[in-house]
Formats: structure tokens, sequence, C-alpha cells
């Protein structure tokens, strides 16, 4: 995969700048999903036992853009992955870490976790009581 200069920005923010919150505003078919997919297998073979968290909209979302049409499991070599739940919206690696997609519309399902790292994907239809209150405490909140 070769990564436009806006791809690679978002990876610099997060390995490079270590910013715990990045802001990235891209168009339709900009690579936003395939630049989430890049720095969470990154994160998850880095750093063995992470918990990496996708937040979309709509929970029902993620099943479709991430799983149904393989996009996160396919991106990488397959014998990194341990297993694949379509179901609960998970992928585990053999090393222990995890990359989860949820819905933001069950504003305290995901209180008090803490995400090695967190993407929301289609910022626009995010729940703002979920940012401000659920998630960016469980982020800052981390040591």
């Amino acid at each position: 995969m070769t990564l436009h200069e806006g791809q690679i920005k978002l990876a610099q923010s997060y390995f490079i700048h270590k910013r715990r919150i990045t802001m990235s505003q891209w168009g339709r078919s900009g690579g936003k999903t395939e630049s989430v997919i890049y720095v969470a297998w990154v994160k998850a073979l880095l750093s063995p036992g992470s918990e990496i968290i996708v937040v979309l909209p709509e929970k029902d979302q993620g099943k479709k853009i991430y799983f149904r049409s393989k996009r996160l499991e396919g991106f990488g070599p397959e014998s990194y992955i341990q297993d694949v739940s379509d179901s609960a919206r998970t992928m585990t690696f053999k090393n222990g870490s995890v990359i989860a997609v949820e819905g933001c519309k069950n504003v305290d399902g995901l209180r008090g976790i803490k995400p090695a790292l967190c993407f929301y994907d289609g910022f626009q239809g995010h729940n703002e009581e979920f940012d401000k209150e659920v998630m960016r405490p469980n982020i800052l909140g981390r040591d």
C-alpha cells in the first residue's frame, strides 16, 4: 500500500508525534478507511495486547465496511490473525492485540475502557456526548 500525503500525516500524528487525539477530515473515497486499517494493523502488531477501537455512528456500518468486505482481515498476512468474529465485530491477533468495531449510539457501553488507539470513522454522524463524556476520558486517562 502506498500512502498519500494525508494518510502519512495521520500515521505520523500517532506514531511519531505521539498525539492521543488527531482530527483528520477528508472527502469521500479519500482513503480514510484504508488509513484506519493501516494504522490499526501497525499498532496491533507493534504493541502486543493492545485494544484498538474503530467507532462508527452505527455498529452495523462497521460490519458492512470492515467485515463483510473483508477489508480489515484481508489487509495483512493471515498468519498474524488468530480469530475474526463478524458477529462481535472483532479481529484478534496471535500476539493478543484486538481491533474492535463499535457504534457510538450505546453511550454507556464503552465507558471505562482504555483503548490504546481509537478511530472515529464518519465523525459527522457521531454523538457529541459519546465523544466528550466517554471516549475522550478513556483515551486521555491512559498512561
